[in-house]
């Protein structure tokens, strides 16, 4: 996501980055189900699935990337809770679902991180949600730094520092002004207890290159993947935040336990079986620029639609008094007129 500010009134971007994701719903299960199966978590891809029948929906889809110099797939869904087949986790690392008297297993940690984990059926437990993790990457040459807490590797001409503890101090402080490529993973949510649970929804998944750093400390979190479910009849754990150089990702949402709903996070928890389950919501951002002056031009690249930020004086196209426009929002310059 890129917003470039070309001087003091005009301001560029892509219709696409109008809102920013961070990840996806979860699946919602059939009213009435009649599966006794539940759906799976969202991932930072896709939404999760709807139960098959008797089988557990799977968990969306993480999206891969290669800021550290290697593809690696990450955030992704956990698998819901079956009657007789477990839902899969979403590639990336979600945990599969449980089937029968199984447990729902844990989102993959370590090596793949802010997946949800897989939601139980019958008597077992909701598994536990991957930790966040925290990477930036720059070009090696004349830009000086100091960090706390992160591992620092080098790709070619770039320096990566990344960060997986959930403790302890934490810092990146460049000496310079200079541009980063950032990736930014929450915790993700677990999967819920006992009889046919929803799967855990992934950490919110935020990433861009051309981010301008200045000489000063920022403070890098890293958020912790929910805890293990293991009481009865009830939600999964959200994963906690992530955050750096001022940007934050939400922790996924907790599966939901039988018919209930999933909770809201990054990307959103599974729904319950039983049904009339209801998923969790993922996060949507709207990025359009706030702090800009009335009168402001802003122009998405891709489409060439042009948006003029609101004021009192602006005319409808007939020519009348604007009376459906507020103080301090955009609208769509269809006039040709100048503000």
């Amino acid at each position: 996501m890129t917003i470039k500010f070309l001087d003091s009134k005009r301001i560029s971007l892509l219709e696409a980055d109008r809102s920013l994701v961070q990840g996806f719903a979860g699946g919602n299960t059939p009213n009435p189900s009649g599966t006794g199966s539940a759906a799976g978590g969202g991932g930072a891809a896709e939404l999760g699935s709807t139960p098959t029948g008797n089988v557990g929906g799977a968990g969306g889809d993480g999206l891969s990337s290669s800021i550290t110099g290697s593809a690696v797939t990450r955030a992704g869904g956990g698998g819901g809770g079956g009657r007789v087949g477990s839902g899969s986790g979403g590639s990336g690392g979600g945990g599969a679902g449980g089937a029968n008297d199984g447990s729902g297993n844990s989102g993959t940690s370590a090596t793949v991180n802010g997946s949800g984990g897989g939601g139980a059926a019958l008597s077992g437990n909701g598994g536990s949600g991957s930790d966040g993790i925290v990477i930036i990457r720059f070009i090696t040459s004349g830009n000086g730094y100091s960090q706390a807490g992160g591992s620092v590797t080098t790709s070619g001409s770039y320096t990566i520092i990344s960060w997986t503890s959930t403790s302890g101090t934490r810092t990146f402080t460049p000496t310079s002004t200079f541009d980063v490529e950032y990736l930014i993973i929450a915790g993700g949510g677990s999967g819920a207890s006992y009889y046919w649970a929803g799967g855990g929804g992934a950490g919110g998944y935020l990433t861009d290159t051309g981010k301008e750093v200045t000489a000063q400390a920022y403070t890098i979190v890293v958020g912790a993947g929910g805890a293990t479910q293991s009481t009865a009849n009830t939600n999964g754990n959200n994963g906690s935040n992530s955050s750096a150089l001022g940007l934050t990702s939400i922790g996924g949402g907790g599966g939901a336990d039988d018919n209930g709903t999933g909770n809201n996070g990054g990307s959103g928890g599974g729904a319950g079986g039983g049904g009339g389950g209801v998923r969790g919501e993922g996060t949507s951002t709207d990025t359009t620029p706030t702090n800009v002056q009335a009168g402001s031009r802003l122009e998405e690249t891709d489409t060439r639609k042009i948006y003029y930020r609101d004021d009192v004086d602006f005319k409808e196209l007939d020519g009348n008094e604007a009376t459906n426009y507020r103080s301090a929002s955009w609208y769509e310059q269809l006039s040709g007129e100048t503000p």
